[in-house]
């Protein structure tokens, strides 16, 4: 099997959202969304006039700004 043929059944079943269900899957104002599409951060797609936002991109962009914490111990009272 094709590793390619997994990525690209994958891709063609994406879901394309407008900018409001983006804004929703994201939980960002619209500032914060629309400061993310400058920063180039989403991919905008346009068949029309009406932006489209790939839910796939939108995972990734959530991933790519994942923070990590650490397990901090707290010294116990003396």
């Amino acid at each position: 099997m094709d590793p390619n043929q997994d990525q690209t059944a994958s891709n063609s079943n994406s879901q394309y959202l407008t900018r409001e269900e983006a804004m929703r899957f994201l939980r960002v104002s619209r500032t914060t969304f629309d400061e993310l599409i400058v920063r180039h951060d989403i991919p905008v797609y346009r068949l029309t006039r009406r932006p489209l936002f790939n839910q796939v991109d939108l995972v990734a962009v959530l991933e790519s700004h994942k923070t990590s914490h650490k397990n901090k111990t707290t010294k116990p009272a003396s």
